[in-house]
């Protein structure tokens, strides 16, 4: 906020600048180009004014290049640290868990699912789906094993989002972010985030395209996604894999 602040504020200096450089030689020019070379001083003096002025307004136009810059580059390097160690925190909180928990979530959500399915589904029905295969999938119905992880993931995927980079940038934190986790986590998040039905959560992933790279797991699944993620461009589909094997693996 304070580096959009100071931006802005840099910004109207300059175009404030700019704007009076522009009238003053406007004036210059107006007055003076009809006129043959003059013996006056102070005729001169005004010339040099104006030169004196385009040079000033060159020179801020190379301070404010380079503060640019150097803001940028600061703003970039807090971010990373701050990112990066968010992630590092996000692989320690898995590495809590048991070596097969997301494994084991998978399985039991699956066997909620048939692998097949030729009819049409709702949006209502698809939500239901995936609410009642989540909740069977915790060990309890307060079960809280997995939400420090799901919390800790949701505010990385926020800093991202909130950043002032432009879409291609955030695109590459998230993938990265995206590349960190396993198949299963993937799955199991996918099922987490539909379930609490956070919309601006869902339309964030939505917008990166976070679960391009989750895999199928049946003609089912490809019609659930297709409710929640519209903008999501998804690699896989079931006619394409080996359905029992994908996430599993």
């Amino acid at each position: 906020m304070k580096k959009k602040i100071g931006d802005y504020l840099a910004l109207s200096l300059f175009t404030l600048f700019a704007i009076v450089v522009i009238f003053s030689c406007f004036k210059f020019v107006k007055v003076f180009a009809n006129n043959e070379i003059s013996d006056n001083l102070d005729d001169w003096s005004n010339y040099s004014t104006c030169l004196a002025a385009l040079f000033t307004f060159v020179s801020l136009t190379f301070i404010y290049l380079t503060y640019k810059k150097q803001s940028d580059s600061n703003y970039k390097l807090q971010f990373d640290s701050t990112f990066f160690n968010m992630l590092h925190t996000q692989r320690e909180i898995l590495s809590s868990f048991g070596v097969c928990f997301f494994k084991q979530r998978c399985e039991k959500i699956m066997t909620y699912h048939p692998l097949s399915w030729s009819e049409e589904l709702s949006s209502e029905e698809a939500f239901e789906r995936v609410r009642k295969a989540y909740n069977l999938s915790l060990k309890e119905p307060d079960d809280s094993s997995a939400m420090h992880y799901f919390r800790h993931l949701y505010h990385i995927v926020k800093l991202v989002h909130n950043s002032s980079f432009n879409y291609k940038k955030k695109c590459e934190y998230i993938n990265i972010i995206q590349a960190q986790m396993s198949n299963e986590e993937l799955f199991v998040m996918f099922y987490n985030v539909v379930s609490f039905g956070n919309k601006e959560y869902l339309q964030w992933l939505d917008y990166y395209r976070f679960f391009e790279n989750l895999r199928s797991t049946g003609s089912l699944f490809d019609k659930i996604r297709k409710h929640f993620f519209h903008n999501t461009e998804f690699k896989y589909s079931a006619p394409n894999i080996d359905n029992r094997n994908i996430i599993l693996d």
